[in-house]
């Protein structure tokens, strides 16, 4: 609700690139820069945003990749409560286009997109995506999560719904992006923050580093809100 608020409010005066994100400052979704949005915002490669016209800040495959959401696949799955309804959301929500057949991106909603890109829809089509979002009956949690994968294809759409089915008619393909968005972590980190590395095995060694060091912080932080004694894997007693 608040991403196509502001999208709606400041459709004519928007920056170059506006990034979206969740309002807390660490998180487990956050890129490997300690966890820390300031530091991986301090980081993204802003020329690459420009020349891709929307980019996913995460690059953690998951959840998300590489082939998560089957629209109306069943049975019920409660780590993606969404797939079994996303058919009938998507048809919803795009009333012109087929449901893809799989869906995929990294998780948890936080990417950053062009001015272009966003004004390639009308005003009006982000209205109807709020005013569904506001009608449905679907809970917040699985109707937030039907946007988290409409963001990635709603901005592949480079057409509006009437140039759309003008396209359809004719036997035109009305993709121009593609619903799988699974940029290797590797690729991601080196294009989107410039953190490359030249030596194969180097990225691996050091995400196993940065895993490791994300799990004994957050081993001493919940230790240093604990009155019991701190245990540390390697401790002998």
């Amino acid at each position: 609700m608040a991403y196509l608020s502001y999208l709606i409010d400041n459709y004519v005066t928007l920056p170059a690139i506006s990034l979206f994100l969740h309002a807390h400052r660490t998180s487990w979704h956050d890129n490997l820069f300690g966890l820390d949005a300031p530091s991986m915002l301090r980081r993204v490669n802003l020329s690459r945003v420009l020349d891709q016209g929307y980019t996913n800040l995460r690059c953690g495959w998951a959840p998300g990749c590489p082939a998560h959401i089957h629209p109306g696949e069943g049975p019920f799955d409660a780590a993606k409560p969404e797939q079994i309804i996303f058919g009938e959301a998507w048809a919803e929500l795009f009333p012109l286009a087929e449901v893809p057949e799989v869906l995929s991106q990294p998780c948890c909603a936080q990417f950053a997109v062009t001015a272009e890109t966003v004004r390639r829809r009308t005003r009006a089509e982000y209205v109807f995506w709020r005013d569904w979002l506001l009608g449905t009956e679907l809970e917040d949690e699985v109707s937030g999560r039907v946007m988290e994968y409409v963001y990635q294809c709603g901005f592949s759409f480079l057409q509006s719904p009437l140039v759309i089915a003008v396209l359809m008619r004719k036997g035109i393909d009305i993709f121009t992006g593609s619903p799988v968005h699974c940029l290797s972590e590797e690729d991601c980190y080196c294009s989107g923050y410039s953190m490359c590395f030249d030596q194969p095995g180097q990225f691996r060694t050091f995400i196993n580093g940065v895993n490791r060091w994300n799990e004994l912080n957050a081993l001493v932080n919940d230790e240093a809100n604990s009155t019991e004694p701190m245990w540390l894997p390697w401790s002998k007693s």
